[in-house]
């Protein structure tokens, strides 16, 4: 399983620099808006800015356990961090518009196994 990383020490990897200012910052808030800024960029260069909070939570969830496993169990799904405050009938109902949108698919004959579809 992937090493957890705090994240204050994940913070201390980068030091950002504002693009508008070239000044560097040091405030984590900061930080963090900078990091917004760009996982937003991200979300919508990959086509997924629009779709809801908690079905992006299940999908990144998916996507992070998909880069150990080929395919993704529901329980390791629920299992995720991403996934602690998220009720069960939010999540399948997730899962659901996720698969009605395409990004996930299910597979095998074993039930609750999904995979990203790219």
């Amino acid at each position: 399983m992937k090493q957890k990383l705090d994240c204050m020490e994940l913070f201390g990897y980068f030091l950002f620099k504002d693009k508008r200012t070239g000044i560097f910052m040091s405030s984590l808030l900061q930080k963090v808006a900078t990091l917004r800024v760009v996982l937003s960029e991200l979300e919508k260069e990959i086509g997924i800015e629009d779709i809801g909070t908690i079905e992006k939570k299940v999908l990144l969830a998916i996507a992070d356990i998909s880069s150990l496993y080929d395919v993704v169990e529901i329980k390791r799904v629920k299992d995720h961090p991403l996934i602690s405050n998220v009720t069960q009938p939010s999540f399948y109902r997730a899962l659901n518009n996720l698969q009605s949108m395409g990004k996930i698919k299910k597979v095998g004959i074993k039930r609750g196994v999904y995979a990203i579809v790219e």
